[in-house]
């Protein structure tokens, strides 16, 4: 079975490869603003979810012997947390993710073509107090850019987490254990 990814993501692109996955990636963009429901983060997540998946179909002949995935990840703390614009933008953002706990939320659209199927994930992050010494460090180190929240979980900006609840790789971008799952349970697909 050959999967077709739809998506730039590095993280993700990385997942795959772990999963050991025969796959190919299509690269392209939307503009996630059209979709942005501020007090409803899950809607968000699948409306974004399901434009890649429009996009990523005109990008490919269906084919029954492939598998088409795209996802979203939203952050989400009393409203939806967008990828940092700029550094300044980046560290408003951790300062008022500091001391405090967000969820970060993956929605994943799964389709052979005949069927699609979409899910989403919620975890928790339990961020501890940051100073501004800490988090101008941090954005020293560029890894804010193109990161929902404006922080790496993978990184170093793992190292402002005291905990999480929920799945690790959820809030990497991308729940590998329920994607797993439900290609099983819908699909028929063993990845294990």
């Amino acid at each position: 079975m050959k999967f077709v990814l739809g998506s730039s993501s590095p993280r993700r692109i990385e997942l795959f490869k772990k999963l050991n996955l025969n796959f190919k990636t299509v690269k392209f963009s939307i503009n996630e603003n059209r979709y942005i429901h501020k007090q409803a983060p899950v809607k968000t997540a699948k409306s974004i979810c399901r434009e890649k998946m429009k996009k990523l179909k005109k990008y490919v002949q269906n084919k029954t012997d492939e598998i088409y995935v795209t996802a979203d990840t939203i952050v989400y703390k009393n409203e939806i947390i967008m990828k940092p614009e700029n550094r300044k933008d980046a560290f408003k953002i951790l300062k008022k993710l500091s001391d405090s706990s967000h969820d970060v939320i993956t929605a994943v659209n799964i389709s052979n073509g005949d069927k699609d199927y979409i899910f989403y994930e919620r975890s928790s992050v339990f961020f501890m107090k940051l100073r501004e010494g800490e988090i101008n460090r941090y954005l020293n180190l560029d890894e804010f850019h193109d990161k929902a929240g404006g922080y790496a979980i993978q990184g170093y900006g793992g190292f402002f987490i005291r905990k999480i609840k929920g799945d690790y790789f959820n809030i990497v971008g991308f729940p590998v254990n329920r994607f797993i799952r439900v290609l099983n349970e819908k699909f028929g697909i063993n990845l294990i």
